[in-house]
């Protein structure tokens, strides 16, 4: 059936007299739910991504007007522009989809390129003619020696004090008195240790993907978190000012939306035409200009106060961003079945 054009005398939701299609009280349409699956479909898309022209409106300012969208939002102006909220789940969404979903070309895909290269690292038995002198590689973390020996044709990783197998470790535990067993936590680590130690020496080749799919799952939701770091050092920066926190994130959400939209266009031109190699560092510097011009224009301090609060931001951003990506491939390293 079709969508159906009649308006209602009262708002189907919550009672209120309509004076216009949409209610005054709560703002829902009085127009029946009366519509085809494409009807259905289309609203949808157009209530998720409010194309109404607020994302066309939006594009100019994201991109060529450091801080307008943030100034205007906070100022009331809303209605004119897309929700930071949809904007970043739209971009989001696209940035990941260019960055590990594109179409394969000739040649290998980013993703094969950075399995085969784990792969290699870890099942490789030979070395090459440039390498002959080195024949063992050995890592210390902490008080663990984590080493691999090319020498025999046994691939994977030995972990000083680690068992080969979870019945080894059980019965090794049992042996020690209760107060000296390993508690919970480090059980569970070792056991998950053992088992992926065990996949490599059996040269599981199909834990390198799932190793790669769990980081890739798990990025968003790093990306997600650490916008309230970002918000938190930026209010502790302006402090003595009269901003509240959630304009700080308000901000950063439009920041973010901006490197995620240069990104994908850089993802998209580089799968395209692949002689552009560059591209990456002039969007890295694009985005940079535009953000220190977007911070001095919101905060409205000298340019000297700003650059030095922007490079400490920016440093304490990275280092959130290295930790972040450091416990998700833990994490996703100890999802692995």
């Amino acid at each position: 059936m079709s969508e159906t054009e009649s308006i209602q005398p009262h708002c189907l939701n919550c009672g209120t007299v309509l004076n216009d299609r949409f209610c005054s009280h709560c703002g829902q349409d009085s127009k029946e739910f009366k519509r085809s699956v494409w009807n259905v479909f289309f609203q949808f898309f157009e209530t998720f991504t409010d194309f109404d022209n607020k994302l066309w409106s939006s594009l100019g300012p994201l991109f060529f007007r450091p801080g307008m969208l943030t100034k205007k939002y906070l100022e009331g102006k809303r209605k004119s522009f897309l929700n930071p909220i949809q904007m970043y789940a739209f971009f989001s969404f696209l940035f990941f989809l260019t960055a590990f979903y594109l179409p394969e070309k000739e040649g290998q895909s980013a993703q094969e390129e950075i399995q085969k290269g784990i792969r290699d690292g870890m099942f490789t038995d030979s070395v090459s003619e440039s390498s002959d002198s080195i024949q063992d590689v050995t890592v210390k973390v902490g008080g663990a020696k984590i080493s691999r020996n090319r020498n025999e044709n046994t691939p994977g990783f030995h972990f000083n004090g680690l068992e080969d197998s979870y019945a080894q470790y059980d019965s090794a535990q049992r042996r020690k008195p209760e107060e000296e067993r390993d508690g919970w936590f480090v059980r569970t680590i070792k056991t998950k240790m053992i088992s992926i130690n065990g996949r490599l020496k059996n040269k599981d080749e199909t834990i390198i993907g799932e190793l790669f799919d769990g980081f890739k799952s798990n990025l968003p939701n790093i990306i997600i978190l650490l916008l309230p770091v970002f918000a938190l050092v930026l209010k502790l920066l302006y402090v003595r000012r009269n901003y509240y926190y959630v304009e700080h994130l308000i901000f950063g959400i439009h920041l973010h939306c901006l490197a995620f939209a240069l990104f994908s266009i850089a993802f998209l031109v580089e799968w395209a035409f692949p002689d552009l190699e560059e591209l990456l560092n002039v969007v890295y510097l694009w985005f940079l200009i535009y953000a220190f011009v977007a911070m001095k224009r919101i905060y409205c301090q000298s340019w000297i106060r700003t650059f030095v609060k922007f490079n400490f931001l920016g440093a304490t951003y990275t280092l959130s961003l290295i930790i972040g990506l450091a416990l998700n491939l833990f994490l996703s390293f100890f999802l692995v079945n």
